[in-house]
Protein backbone atom coordinates (compact mmCIF):
# COMPACT_ATOMS: atom_id res chain seq x y z
CA UNK A 1 0.00 0.00 0.00
CA UNK A 2 1.31 3.59 -0.47
CA UNK A 3 0.79 6.57 1.67
CA UNK A 4 -2.28 7.92 0.81
CA UNK A 5 -3.80 4.51 0.83
CA UNK A 6 -2.33 4.29 4.38
CA UNK A 7 -3.79 8.00 4.69
CA UNK A 8 -7.03 7.11 3.41
CA UNK A 9 -7.87 4.43 5.71
CA UNK A 10 -6.50 6.29 8.54
CA UNK A 11 -8.64 9.50 8.26
CA UNK A 12 -11.71 6.47 7.79
CA UNK A 13 -10.64 4.87 10.99
CA UNK A 14 -10.35 8.77 12.43
CA UNK A 15 -14.04 9.71 11.42
CA UNK A 16 -15.51 6.53 12.26
CA UNK A 17 -14.34 6.90 16.32
CA UNK A 18 -15.35 10.57 15.79
CA UNK A 19 -19.04 9.63 14.75
CA UNK A 20 -19.26 6.85 17.08
CA UNK A 21 -18.36 9.02 20.08
CA UNK A 22 -21.02 11.14 18.99
CA UNK A 23 -23.74 8.71 18.68
CA UNK A 24 -22.88 7.59 21.93
CA UNK A 25 -22.89 11.06 23.87
CA UNK A 26 -26.22 11.62 22.19
CA UNK A 27 -27.51 8.53 23.01
CA UNK A 28 -26.59 9.03 26.65
CA UNK A 29 -27.17 12.24 27.27
CA UNK A 30 -30.79 12.70 29.47
CA UNK A 31 -33.81 14.13 27.82
CA UNK A 32 -35.84 16.84 29.35
CA UNK A 33 -38.73 16.28 31.48
CA UNK A 34 -40.82 18.96 31.12
CA UNK A 35 -42.98 20.31 34.31
CA UNK A 36 -45.44 23.21 34.25
CA UNK A 37 -43.73 26.86 33.54
CA UNK A 38 -41.66 28.33 35.59
CA UNK A 39 -41.26 31.63 36.91
CA UNK A 40 -37.69 32.52 34.45
CA UNK A 41 -38.50 35.62 32.59
CA UNK A 42 -37.40 35.35 28.70
CA UNK A 43 -36.98 37.65 25.83
CA UNK A 44 -37.57 36.07 22.46
CA UNK A 45 -35.36 37.82 20.06
CA UNK A 46 -35.69 37.83 16.39
CA UNK A 47 -34.31 39.45 13.39
CA UNK A 48 -36.13 39.69 10.13
CA UNK A 49 -35.94 40.76 6.68
CA UNK A 50 -38.46 40.21 3.79
CA UNK A 51 -40.54 37.71 5.61
CA UNK A 52 -43.74 38.98 4.80
CA UNK A 53 -44.77 35.31 3.99
CA UNK A 54 -43.80 33.63 6.73
CA UNK A 55 -43.97 35.98 9.60
CA UNK A 56 -48.16 35.52 10.65
CA UNK A 57 -47.40 31.91 11.09
CA UNK A 58 -44.81 32.38 14.14
CA UNK A 59 -46.24 35.28 15.54
CA UNK A 60 -49.66 33.60 15.88
CA UNK A 61 -47.22 30.44 17.22
CA UNK A 62 -45.46 32.89 19.40
CA UNK A 63 -48.57 34.18 20.76
CA UNK A 64 -49.85 30.43 21.39
CA UNK A 65 -47.00 29.00 23.90
CA UNK A 66 -47.96 27.61 26.86
CA UNK A 67 -45.94 30.07 28.67
CA UNK A 68 -47.92 32.79 31.35
CA UNK A 69 -47.77 36.05 28.73
CA UNK A 70 -46.56 38.05 31.59
CA UNK A 71 -43.53 35.59 31.36
CA UNK A 72 -41.96 36.49 28.07
CA UNK A 73 -41.61 38.90 25.46
CA UNK A 74 -41.15 39.15 21.80
CA UNK A 75 -38.84 41.73 20.37
CA UNK A 76 -38.70 41.49 16.82
CA UNK A 77 -36.35 43.36 14.95
CA UNK A 78 -36.64 44.89 11.18
CA UNK A 79 -33.74 44.60 8.71
CA UNK A 80 -34.88 46.97 6.43
CA UNK A 81 -37.44 44.81 4.79
CA UNK A 82 -38.85 45.56 1.03
CA UNK A 83 -42.13 43.41 1.14
CA UNK A 84 -44.24 44.91 4.05
CA UNK A 85 -43.12 42.68 6.63
CA UNK A 86 -42.87 45.38 9.35
CA UNK A 87 -46.32 46.84 8.40
CA UNK A 88 -47.85 42.93 9.28
CA UNK A 89 -45.62 43.13 12.13
CA UNK A 90 -46.13 46.72 13.69
CA UNK A 91 -50.03 46.16 13.39
CA UNK A 92 -49.49 42.79 15.69
CA UNK A 93 -47.51 44.63 18.02
CA UNK A 94 -50.23 47.45 18.61
CA UNK A 95 -52.67 44.05 19.29
CA UNK A 96 -50.35 42.34 21.60
CA UNK A 97 -49.02 44.63 24.69
CA UNK A 98 -45.71 41.76 24.89
CA UNK A 99 -44.71 42.11 21.50
CA UNK A 100 -42.57 44.32 19.99
CA UNK A 101 -41.08 46.14 16.78
CA UNK A 102 -37.75 47.77 16.53
CA UNK A 103 -35.83 48.80 13.09
CA UNK A 104 -32.21 48.85 12.28
CA UNK A 105 -30.76 52.30 12.02
CA UNK A 106 -29.89 53.60 8.24
CA UNK A 107 -26.52 53.26 8.74
CA UNK A 108 -27.25 49.23 10.59
CA UNK A 109 -27.56 46.45 8.44
CA UNK A 110 -27.35 42.98 8.33
CA UNK A 111 -28.74 40.24 10.86
CA UNK A 112 -25.72 40.68 13.42
CA UNK A 113 -26.59 44.43 13.91
CA UNK A 114 -30.66 43.37 14.27
CA UNK A 115 -29.90 40.89 16.64
CA UNK A 116 -27.62 43.39 18.85
CA UNK A 117 -30.06 46.09 18.70
CA UNK A 118 -33.13 43.47 19.85
CA UNK A 119 -30.66 41.76 22.80
CA UNK A 120 -29.13 45.51 23.96
CA UNK A 121 -33.18 46.34 24.09
CA UNK A 122 -34.29 43.33 25.56
CA UNK A 123 -35.46 43.59 29.32
CA UNK A 124 -34.76 39.78 30.43
CA UNK A 125 -31.64 37.74 30.70
CA UNK A 126 -32.64 34.95 29.09
CA UNK A 127 -32.35 35.61 25.54
CA UNK A 128 -34.16 32.91 23.38
CA UNK A 129 -33.61 33.37 19.69
CA UNK A 130 -35.71 32.01 16.50
CA UNK A 131 -35.84 32.76 12.89
CA UNK A 132 -38.60 34.10 10.51
CA UNK A 133 -39.74 30.96 8.85
CA UNK A 134 -39.32 28.98 11.42
CA UNK A 135 -42.46 27.25 13.24
CA UNK A 136 -42.16 26.13 17.21
CA UNK A 137 -44.42 23.74 19.33
CA UNK A 138 -46.02 25.19 21.84
CA UNK A 139 -44.10 23.74 24.94
CA UNK A 140 -41.08 25.50 22.66
CA UNK A 141 -40.63 28.25 25.73
CA UNK A 142 -41.32 25.83 28.20
CA UNK A 143 -38.38 23.47 27.60
CA UNK A 144 -36.07 26.34 26.51
CA UNK A 145 -36.60 28.13 30.31
CA UNK A 146 -36.49 24.64 31.88
CA UNK A 147 -33.57 23.96 30.60
CA UNK A 148 -31.31 26.93 31.74
CA UNK A 149 -33.19 26.65 35.37
CA UNK A 150 -32.52 23.06 35.35
CA UNK A 151 -28.77 23.17 34.15
CA UNK A 152 -27.68 26.84 35.25
CA UNK A 153 -26.62 27.75 31.62
CA UNK A 154 -25.02 30.55 29.93
CA UNK A 155 -25.83 29.04 26.08
CA UNK A 156 -28.44 26.34 25.42
CA UNK A 157 -28.15 24.52 22.08
CA UNK A 158 -31.50 23.66 20.63
CA UNK A 159 -32.19 21.37 18.31
CA UNK A 160 -33.84 22.41 14.52
CA UNK A 161 -35.82 20.19 12.04
CA UNK A 162 -36.31 20.72 8.56
CA UNK A 163 -38.81 20.20 5.95
CA UNK A 164 -38.64 20.08 2.41
CA UNK A 165 -40.03 18.91 -1.13
CA UNK A 166 -40.60 14.90 -1.08
CA UNK A 167 -37.73 14.42 -4.42
CA UNK A 168 -34.25 13.92 -4.03
CA UNK A 169 -33.38 17.54 -4.00
CA UNK A 170 -35.74 18.21 -1.09
CA UNK A 171 -34.86 14.63 0.55
CA UNK A 172 -31.17 15.05 0.46
CA UNK A 173 -31.11 18.74 1.48
CA UNK A 174 -33.05 17.46 4.72
CA UNK A 175 -31.00 14.42 5.65
CA UNK A 176 -28.03 16.51 4.59
CA UNK A 177 -28.98 19.16 7.25
CA UNK A 178 -30.61 16.87 9.98
CA UNK A 179 -26.88 14.99 9.95
CA UNK A 180 -25.36 18.59 10.64
CA UNK A 181 -27.80 18.83 13.69
CA UNK A 182 -26.99 15.94 15.10
CA UNK A 183 -23.56 16.15 14.98
CA UNK A 184 -23.64 19.42 16.75
CA UNK A 185 -25.79 17.43 19.28
CA UNK A 186 -23.55 14.75 19.95
CA UNK A 187 -20.66 16.93 20.19
CA UNK A 188 -22.72 19.59 22.68
CA UNK A 189 -23.80 16.00 24.49
CA UNK A 190 -19.97 15.17 24.74
CA UNK A 191 -18.93 18.97 26.33
CA UNK A 192 -17.18 19.62 23.35
CA UNK A 193 -19.74 21.94 21.25
CA UNK A 194 -18.76 22.50 17.58
CA UNK A 195 -21.58 24.62 15.96
CA UNK A 196 -24.96 25.71 16.84
CA UNK A 197 -28.20 27.17 15.43
CA UNK A 198 -30.02 30.48 15.76
CA UNK A 199 -32.76 29.04 14.67
CA UNK A 200 -33.13 27.47 18.18
CA UNK A 201 -30.83 28.85 20.39
CA UNK A 202 -30.65 30.48 24.31
CA UNK A 203 -28.27 32.72 26.14
CA UNK A 204 -27.56 35.06 28.92
CA UNK A 205 -27.76 38.76 28.14
CA UNK A 206 -25.44 39.35 30.74
CA UNK A 207 -23.09 36.68 29.12
CA UNK A 208 -23.48 37.90 25.67
CA UNK A 209 -22.66 41.60 26.56
CA UNK A 210 -19.69 40.80 28.44
CA UNK A 211 -17.95 40.68 25.19
CA UNK A 212 -17.84 43.73 23.10
CA UNK A 213 -18.10 41.65 19.96
CA UNK A 214 -19.87 38.86 20.38
CA UNK A 215 -20.87 37.78 17.24
CA UNK A 216 -17.92 39.50 15.35
CA UNK A 217 -19.89 41.93 13.51
CA UNK A 218 -17.13 42.28 10.28
CA UNK A 219 -17.44 38.34 9.50
CA UNK A 220 -20.69 38.08 7.30
CA UNK A 221 -22.23 35.19 9.02
CA UNK A 222 -22.14 32.56 11.97
CA UNK A 223 -23.28 34.87 14.71
CA UNK A 224 -24.34 32.24 16.50
CA UNK A 225 -21.59 29.49 16.57
CA UNK A 226 -19.06 32.64 16.88
CA UNK A 227 -20.66 33.88 19.57
CA UNK A 228 -20.71 30.15 20.97
CA UNK A 229 -17.08 29.82 20.33
CA UNK A 230 -16.36 33.02 22.21
CA UNK A 231 -18.68 31.95 25.23
CA UNK A 232 -16.83 28.48 25.27
CA UNK A 233 -13.12 30.06 25.74
CA UNK A 234 -14.19 31.27 28.87
CA UNK A 235 -13.50 29.03 31.94
CA UNK A 236 -16.78 28.31 33.66
CA UNK A 237 -19.56 29.41 31.38
CA UNK A 238 -21.99 26.24 30.70
CA UNK A 239 -22.84 25.24 27.47
CA UNK A 240 -25.73 23.06 27.51
CA UNK A 241 -28.05 20.85 25.19
CA UNK A 242 -31.74 20.76 25.08
CA UNK A 243 -32.94 17.09 24.23
CA UNK A 244 -36.63 17.47 23.98
CA UNK A 245 -39.34 16.73 21.21
CA UNK A 246 -41.00 20.24 22.40
CA UNK A 247 -37.58 22.52 21.67
CA UNK A 248 -37.20 21.73 18.55
CA UNK A 249 -38.27 24.39 15.92
CA UNK A 250 -38.62 23.54 12.48
CA UNK A 251 -37.38 25.21 9.49
CA UNK A 252 -37.98 24.95 5.46
CA UNK A 253 -35.49 23.55 3.06
CA UNK A 254 -34.51 25.91 -0.55
CA UNK A 255 -37.21 25.95 -2.93
CA UNK A 256 -34.48 25.85 -5.67
CA UNK A 257 -31.34 24.82 -6.51
CA UNK A 258 -29.64 28.39 -6.75
CA UNK A 259 -30.67 29.35 -3.21
CA UNK A 260 -29.57 26.27 -1.67
CA UNK A 261 -25.89 27.30 -3.40
CA UNK A 262 -26.18 30.56 -1.90
CA UNK A 263 -27.40 29.27 1.32
CA UNK A 264 -24.41 26.41 1.88
CA UNK A 265 -21.69 29.02 0.39
CA UNK A 266 -22.75 31.57 3.41
CA UNK A 267 -22.87 28.56 5.82
CA UNK A 268 -19.46 27.16 5.18
CA UNK A 269 -17.98 31.39 4.58
CA UNK A 270 -17.30 31.66 8.12
CA UNK A 271 -15.24 28.53 8.65
CA UNK A 272 -12.08 30.83 8.00
CA UNK A 273 -12.66 32.57 11.33
CA UNK A 274 -12.90 29.41 13.51
CA UNK A 275 -10.13 29.22 16.03
CA UNK A 276 -11.76 26.32 17.98
CA UNK A 277 -9.79 23.22 18.17
CA UNK A 278 -12.70 20.67 18.52
CA UNK A 279 -14.96 22.71 15.24
CA UNK A 280 -11.42 22.58 12.99
CA UNK A 281 -11.06 19.21 13.78
CA UNK A 282 -13.71 17.71 13.32
CA UNK A 283 -14.56 19.70 9.76
CA UNK A 284 -10.96 19.30 8.68
CA UNK A 285 -11.69 15.81 9.20
CA UNK A 286 -15.24 15.22 7.28
CA UNK A 287 -13.37 17.18 4.44
CA UNK A 288 -10.51 15.30 4.41
CA UNK A 289 -12.38 11.68 4.56
CA UNK A 290 -14.58 12.79 1.96
CA UNK A 291 -11.70 14.53 -0.12
CA UNK A 292 -10.24 10.34 0.19
CA UNK A 293 -13.17 8.57 -0.68
CA UNK A 294 -12.96 10.93 -4.22
CA UNK A 295 -9.08 9.67 -4.44
CA UNK A 296 -10.63 6.36 -3.88
CA UNK A 297 -13.13 6.77 -6.69
CA UNK A 298 -10.61 7.82 -8.82
CA UNK A 299 -8.14 4.77 -8.12
CA UNK A 300 -11.23 2.45 -8.77
CA UNK A 301 -12.14 4.13 -12.25
CA UNK A 302 -8.33 4.17 -13.44
CA UNK A 303 -7.93 0.15 -12.17
CA UNK A 304 -5.66 0.69 -8.98
CA UNK A 305 -6.14 -0.30 -5.77
CA UNK A 306 -10.16 -0.95 -6.63
CA UNK A 307 -11.06 -2.42 -3.18
CA UNK A 308 -10.30 1.18 -1.16
CA UNK A 309 -13.46 2.74 -2.87
CA UNK A 310 -15.77 -0.31 -1.28
CA UNK A 311 -14.34 -0.11 1.76
CA UNK A 312 -14.17 3.29 2.72
CA UNK A 313 -17.83 4.03 1.03
CA UNK A 314 -19.17 0.70 3.07
CA UNK A 315 -17.85 1.61 6.25
CA UNK A 316 -18.47 5.57 6.06
CA UNK A 317 -21.93 4.66 4.84
CA UNK A 318 -22.55 2.11 7.40
CA UNK A 319 -21.32 4.73 10.11
CA UNK A 320 -23.44 7.36 8.61
CA UNK A 321 -26.36 5.22 8.55
CA UNK A 322 -26.35 4.12 12.36
CA UNK A 323 -25.58 7.41 13.61
CA UNK A 324 -28.71 9.35 11.78
CA UNK A 325 -31.08 6.23 12.04
CA UNK A 326 -30.97 6.93 15.74
CA UNK A 327 -30.89 10.24 16.10
CA UNK A 328 -33.93 10.56 13.24
CA UNK A 329 -36.03 7.85 15.37
CA UNK A 330 -35.84 10.72 18.32
CA UNK A 331 -37.49 13.02 15.90
CA UNK A 332 -40.09 10.33 14.84
CA UNK A 333 -38.46 10.09 11.19
CA UNK A 334 -37.14 7.28 9.03
CA UNK A 335 -34.05 7.46 7.26
CA UNK A 336 -34.59 6.62 3.56
CA UNK A 337 -31.99 3.70 3.10
CA UNK A 338 -32.49 3.14 -0.31
CA UNK A 339 -32.00 6.77 -1.29
CA UNK A 340 -29.07 7.07 1.27
CA UNK A 341 -27.13 4.70 -0.31
CA UNK A 342 -26.98 7.75 -3.41
CA UNK A 343 -26.74 10.30 -0.55
CA UNK A 344 -23.39 8.79 0.55
CA UNK A 345 -22.06 8.96 -3.02
CA UNK A 346 -23.34 12.38 -3.98
CA UNK A 347 -22.01 13.83 -0.59
CA UNK A 348 -18.18 14.03 -1.34
CA UNK A 349 -18.84 15.80 -4.48
CA UNK A 350 -20.90 18.50 -2.31
CA UNK A 351 -18.62 18.43 0.01
CA UNK A 352 -15.29 19.10 -1.74
CA UNK A 353 -17.25 21.53 -3.92
CA UNK A 354 -18.75 23.87 -0.75
CA UNK A 355 -15.97 23.17 0.96
CA UNK A 356 -14.04 25.55 -1.48
CA UNK A 357 -16.82 27.48 -3.09
CA UNK A 358 -17.80 28.88 0.38
CA UNK A 359 -14.17 30.25 0.93
CA UNK A 360 -13.56 32.00 -2.14
CA UNK A 361 -16.46 32.55 -4.28
CA UNK A 362 -18.71 34.35 -1.91
CA UNK A 363 -22.25 34.40 -1.78
CA UNK A 364 -25.82 36.62 -2.06
CA UNK A 365 -28.58 36.08 0.29
CA UNK A 366 -31.98 38.43 0.75
CA UNK A 367 -30.63 40.37 -1.68
CA UNK A 368 -27.09 41.27 -0.99
CA UNK A 369 -24.22 39.80 -2.50
CA UNK A 370 -20.99 39.45 0.37
CA UNK A 371 -17.75 38.74 -1.29
CA UNK A 372 -15.06 35.91 -0.02
CA UNK A 373 -13.79 37.52 3.04
CA UNK A 374 -10.58 36.49 4.84
CA UNK A 375 -9.50 36.61 8.65
CA UNK A 376 -6.58 39.84 9.06
CA UNK A 377 -2.67 39.04 10.15
CA UNK A 378 -2.68 39.61 13.75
Amino acid sequence: MNVLTILSLLLLVLYVLKILYYNHKWAHHPELELSLPGSVKISVVIAFRNELSNLNTLLVLLLSQNYPEQGYEVILVNDHSEDGSEGLVQKFCEEHRNFRLLHNDAFETGKKSAMMKGVRDAAYDLIVTTDADCTLRENWLTAMAQAYREMDADLIVGLVDMVSADNFFGRFQEIEFLSLVAAGAGAAAANHPIYCNGACLAYRKSSFLAFTDPMKQKIPSGEDTLFMHELKRNPGKRIVLAKTFQAIATTRGATTLKDFFQQRKRWVSKAPYYRDFDILYTSFLVFLVNLSVLHALILLVTGFNVWLFPVMYMVKLLTDMGFLKGFLRFYGKNLPEGWFLLYELVYPFYTVLFAIAGIFSGFTWKGRRTGPSFPTPT
